[in-house]
C-alpha cells in the first residue's frame, strides 16, 4: 500500500497562476482548478462555461479543453 500511496503523490502537481489562458488541449491526468479570485473562461468538450471566484472546475483525463481570461 504505501508504494502506491507513494506513485500517486508523485503524478501531483500544484501550480498557482494569476492568469490562466490555454489552448484546447487534453492529457492522461485529471486537471482540477480552483478558483481563487476573479474569473476565467473554460471551455470542455466544446461547451464554455464561467469559473468564478471560490468555484472548482474539473477536466476528466482525455478530455479536450481550454481556459481564456474574460
Amino acid at each position: 500500500m504505501e508504494n502506491y500511496l507513494s506513485e500517486i503523490h508523485n503524478k501531483i502537481v500544484l501550480r498557482v497562476h494569476n492568469w490562466h489562458n490555454y489552448p484546447p488541449h487534453f492529457h492522461q491526468e485529471l486537471e482540477l482548478i480552483f478558483m481563487l479570485e476573479g474569473a476565467n473562461k473554460a471551455c470542455y468538450n466544446g461547451k464554455e462555461y464561467t469559473i468564478s471566484a471560490g468555484s472548482v472546475f474539473f477536466a476528466m483525463p482525455n478530455a479536450i479543453h481550454s481556459y481564456k481570461n474574460q
